[in-house]
């Protein structure tokens, strides 16, 4: 393996890699993307300052370098990470000029071998965080003995700065979507909790009425969900009573709590999030199969500590839901208690009223009889 004779603006030795730093790279949502003239005009102004044919803004990852901008150069938008001279810059978080690429020993560099790169110079991309996010580079197929000058070294580097507000420019747009595509959906949780209440609320506590909204307003809540069911527990099954979504086919189904996250949900009164119901060993294969599930979440429906039944939101990809989604499906599975019980006491009380009115009317029976048999005698 050749050593190598790496001159890094006076330093001669390159600082151990930490691989951890590549990762920010994952908050700017940069790599592969599209061109872009920021970028650009500042490849574009490197080698006009430079005075060398090449230039490129290059991002580098724990996989590979992408290219965001190129001036002069026609080799394809990335490279592996053993090609070229970038990866290093990052690596020693420092700048890196190489005078003739094959005189200092980098003679088996695909770049050097197959691309005729002679002369190197990269600034670090350096964030204000310190993190190094990649390079701005200029390149030359002829040795430059003399390097850069100290105005060009300077004028790079103040570039590469361009560089990085461009990049935090663009984090700071995609922040700015994620903010306001957070908002939006918290306003439509808002709106589905609330119209559910709403519906409940004029429902006239009929449970047909009432769990159907439940359903329905879960499923607004949580876009991933696909399907929709209220299982209530009828001893060791739980019967789909209200489904929505493509669980609609499957009304009346009973699933034994033995074989189903569901299951699991209402033995352990415990809210469960399943990511992958390939991977569950709690979800059979035919339930599974047969209701099309990936992943799903679930909230156990209970009243003063009884578990009734179990809400849940399922879909047929894997990893749909997040763990606010299972808190979404916890405040649902708590209107459905709410319908549940005004349901129930609602249905004791006709069943009293019914009993009296029956108790009525056999006493009202038994009075216009002995009133009768008075007469008679």
């Amino acid at each position: 393996m050749h050593s190598l004779s790496i001159t890094l603006l006076g330093r001669m030795t390159i600082a151990a890699p930490e691989p951890d730093r590549l990762h920010v790279l994952a908050a700017y949502a940069v790599m592969g993307t599209p061109p872009e003239k920021g970028f650009d005009d500042l490849a574009r102004i490197a080698v006009l300052l430079c005075g060398v044919p090449t230039a490129l803004v290059t991002l580098v990852d724990d996989q590979r370098q992408f290219f965001k901008a190129q001036a002069g150069f026609d080799g394809g938008c990335e490279a592996p990470l053993d090609v070229g001279f970038c990866p290093l810059v990052v690596r020693a978080e420092a700048p890196l000029i190489i005078r003739d690429t094959r005189e200092e020993g980098h003679a088996n560099n695909a770049a050097v071998a197959e691309g005729g790169v002679r002369f190197y110079a990269g600034m670090p991309l350096r964030t204000a965080a310190g993190a190094v996010l990649g390079t701005l580079c200029v390149l030359d197929r002829q040795p430059r003995p003399e390097g850069l000058t100290p105005g060009q070294t300077e004028g790079l580097e103040r570039l590469a700065e361009q560089v990085v507000d461009q990049l935090e420019l663009r984090r700071a747009l995609i922040e700015r979507e994620r903010l306001i595509a957070e908002q939006r959906g918290a306003a439509q949780e808002r709106r589905a909790y609330s119209q559910t209440q709403d519906e409940i609320a004029a429902s006239g506590r009929d449970l047909d009425a009432i769990l159907d909204a439940l359903i329905a307003g879960a499923m607004r809540a949580v876009p991933a969900a696909e399907g929709g069911v209220l299982e209530l527990l009828d001893s060791e099954e739980l019967e789909y009573r209200t489904v929505g979504g493509t669980l609609t086919p499957h009304q009346g189904v009973r699933v034994p709590l033995d074989g189903s996250t569901s299951g699991a949900c209402a033995r352990a009164n415990e809210p469960i999030l399943l990511a992958d119901a390939l991977l569950d060993p709690r979800v059979k294969a035919d339930l599974r199969a047969f209701i099309d599930l990936r992943s799903a979440v679930h909230a156990p429906v209970n009243s003063g500590g009884k578990v009734l039944g179990v809400l849940k939101l399922q879909s047929s990809k894997p990893d749909a839901f997040t763990e606010h989604d299972l808190e979404l499906v916890r405040s649902f599975a708590g209107l459905a208690t709410v319908g549940l019980t005004e349901a129930s006491e609602i249905a004791t009380q006709r069943a009293v009223r019914a009993s009296e009115a029956r108790y009525r009317a056999v006493f009202d029976s038994a009075i216009d009889y002995a009133t009768c048999c008075d007469v008679t005698a």
